[in-house]
């Protein structure tokens, strides 16, 4: 049967208040006083109901075994297994099944209101977790969402599986498993920057990382590929077929779209840090128009996947955005004035073109990008030239960059250039 938790005849909550302490009744006849007194203050009208005679409601079996769902998935959770448990076709722990439930009865009928002792809404309980279970019992996420979208659940526009690309995303953790089967159910609909952002080219979808609640538990981002280890423009051979290494553009775009994955960072900001102009921005939502039209967006996007899982799994040893900060015009004009090539025999550049080459080495950039060297009278070939030097200029490469190293003071001891295993 269901349990009583308020008198049925005045509401009252029994042992809530000290006159259930104090009555002289026997403690199963309800001593709370009633709402209408005499006019005398000498006696009190008492409810006096028999808790003994309530009334009860019997459960159906359905209810038993809802109940009894709720009781084995809690004490799994309890359990602190990391055994994965196959929920509507994605591996998650018992601790996040979990809580998936309990977000689905949230987002159903306020999971904290139908708690409260005696809400008229309490019965609600069972009906959202039956759903709840209902969702999470299907075999795919495309079938949960189905039936979530039938019942208003996992709502875009809600605060449990909100679909948005900016800082509102990382404003409280979310639930990986209900996470995974919003956003693969969305996948043919969403924009590529929330394809990007949300990972959609991995095996289970996810939000960003929420926002640390303390500043020292900022080290970077987590799910996010740092700043600090993607080059002005990518690293030639990386997304070939997709781009070529003589497509400059194309790889810096390809350098803004790696640090959008899993990553609400506003592309100003990204374009900021790669050093890239303002009117550079358009530049990847054409390039990813571009793929779209002739079909190679989706191989596109997993290779960003690919490659930004071997980041994470092998860093370069190179702060990028270090090197980028700390490489001004005047350092570099000073680091090749030092080495003084003027007296080095059989040169075929002159200071100004090692200082351009000087710069796009170090920093892994393209100097038609920098304020100063995209716009001197340098010569393209020289300003564009990819690593493809004599060894005479490359020693001069590697010995200014040394004094440049010096000059700036920053602790990289990283080797000239690196590329993606």
């Amino acid at each position: 049967v269901q349990l009583l938790v308020r008198c049925p005849e005045c509401g009252a909550v029994p042992f809530s208040r000290s006159i259930w302490m104090t009555a002289a009744t026997p403690p199963w006849i309800c001593p709370q006083l009633a709402v209408r007194q005499p006019p005398s203050r000498r006696r009190r009208n008492r409810c006096g109901y028999d808790l003994c005679q309530a009334p009860t409601s019997p459960l159906s079996a359905r209810d038993i075994g809802t109940l009894a769902r709720l009781s084995t998935t809690a004490e799994a959770a309890a359990a602190h297994s990391l055994e994965p448990v196959n929920v509507a076709g994605f591996g998650v722990t018992a601790r996040d099944h979990l809580d998936a439930v309990l977000e689905l009865i949230d987002e159903r009928s306020d999971l904290i209101h139908v708690l409260t002792p005696g809400a008229p809404e309490s019965d609600d309980l069972l009906s959202s977790a039956q759903l709840a279970f209902e969702v999470l019992d299907q075999p795919t996420a495309h079938a949960a969402a189905d039936i979530a979208d039938r019942h208003g659940l996992l709502d875009p526009n809600g605060r449990h599986t909100p679909i948005v690309t900016d800082a509102r995303a990382r404003r409280r953790p979310h639930n990986p498993l209900l996470a995974a089967i919003r956003l693969q159910s969305l996948e043919a609909v969403l924009s590529p920057t929330a394809q990007l952002t949300f990972r959609l080219a991995t095996s289970m979808p996810r939000y960003p990382e929420p926002i640390p609640w303390w500043p020292d538990q900022v080290q970077y981002w987590l799910e996010q590929v740092p700043l600090a280890v993607i080059p002005q423009v990518l690293w030639p051979g990386t997304l070939t077929p997709w781009i070529q290494d003589d497509d400059i553009p194309a790889r810096a775009a390809s350098a803004m779209l790696l640090a959008k994955i899993g990553s609400t960072r506003a592309w100003s900001l990204i374009a900021l840090d790669l050093g890239l102009p303002a009117a550079f921005a358009t530049t990847p939502n054409a390039l990813v128009t571009r793929m779209r039209r002739n079909g190679t967006w989706q191989q596109f996007l997993k290779a960003l996947e690919n490659l930004a899982t071997r980041l994470a799994d092998s860093p370069p040893p190179i702060d990028y955005s270090a090197r980028r900060w700390a490489a001004e015009p005047k350092l570099i004009e000073r680091a090749v004035q030092n080495i003084e090539i003027d007296t080095t025999p059989g040169i075929t550049v002159d200071s100004n073109q090692l200082a351009v080459l000087l710069w796009q080495t170090y920093t892994g950039g393209d100097a038609r990008y920098h304020p100063d060297y995209g716009t001197n009278a340098t010569p393209l070939e020289a300003r564009t030239t990819s690593r493809t030097h004599d060894a005479l200029v490359d020693s001069l490469i590697e010995r200014a960059a040394k004094e440049l190293h010096h000059l700036t003071g920053q602790p990289d001891h990283g080797p000239l250039e690196w590329r993606p295993p």
